[in-house]
């Protein structure tokens, strides 16, 4: 993984780079005035919110102003996209794809992004059919199975099977940090997705839930093999200095982002 720090230097997997795709995960610039902070969120006064955007989609060596984005509400729906939604949510969320928090295409240069602050951003690519895919998982879209959503919609839409997939987890919050209620392991258990609560930590006076094994359980349980499953390792709350981390807070309520795109 690239794991370089430094201003407007993207996150990236080193595994992705020999595959004909693009990608980069966003990060936090704390020697910016302002409160900006390379934050691509829309609650930002909207010229920095653009601004931050093009600068990151120069980086990544994206067009900005061909994003697709979804209007992300913690479910579990994923939009097959094209060409004709190229644009989407790039300039304004009321435009972006509503009810969405996954997308997949087999559309070359049109790139995708999903924004988070805590919660998983998944890229799942086909090197076989060509094809990509994007979620953003909190613990609703974890217990919801949106990873094995992404890939049943990947394998009827493009012919995608399970076995060619290889699936990276973006920078999110980590089991160390992700102390949860009862309500959020039982919905878990209840999943069915984790008979031996592999994903869960107890702990005196909370659990806490690893989004990484969880979602990495349910994209087995899909037909993802384990070894092309990889998580970052980077903790969003840990390394607050580098990433917006909801958990963190500080006064701060930012987002980054994941984007990929195909060559």
């Amino acid at each position: 993984m690239d794991a370089t720090q430094g201003s407007r230097t993207p996150f990236r997997f080193d595994s992705l780079a020999g595959f004909p795709l693009i990608h980069g995960v966003t990060t936090r610039d704390l020697e910016l005035p302002g409160e900006g902070d390379m934050n691509i969120a829309g609650r930002l006064p909207i010229t920095e919110a653009l601004t931050n955007r093009h600068t990151w989609s120069s980086a990544i060596g994206v067009n900005a102003d061909a994003l697709v984005c979804g209007r992300q509400v913690h479910g579990v729906n994923v939009r097959v996209v094209d060409d004709r939604h190229r644009g989407l949510g790039a300039r304004d969320i009321e435009e972006a794809l509503p009810q969405t928090d996954a997308l997949i295409t087999q559309s070359s240069n049109l790139p995708l992004m999903v924004y988070t602050a805590d919660c998983v951003p998944m890229i799942a690519y086909d090197p076989v059919r060509h094809a990509l895919g994007l979620a953003h998982a909190g613990w609703r879209g974890t217990v919801g199975n949106i990873a094995g959503q992404l890939v049943a919609a990947m394998a009827a839409e493009f012919g995608s099977d399970p076995v060619d997939l290889i699936v990276k987890l973006g920078p999110s919050i980590g089991p160390c940090c992700y102390e949860v209620g009862d309500e959020v392991i039982s919905a878990w258990s209840k999943s069915g997705l984790d008979p031996h609560s592999d994903a869960i930590r107890s702990a005196d006076p909370r659990s806490h839930l690893d989004l990484w094994r969880a979602n990495s359980l349910a994209l087995e349980a899909s037909g993802v093999p384990s070894a092309h499953i990889e998580h970052s390792g980077l903790c969003t709350r840990c390394h607050a200095d580098r990433f917006f981390s909801r958990r963190a807070g500080q006064g701060h309520r930012g987002l980054f982002a994941t984007i990929g795109q195909l060559k």
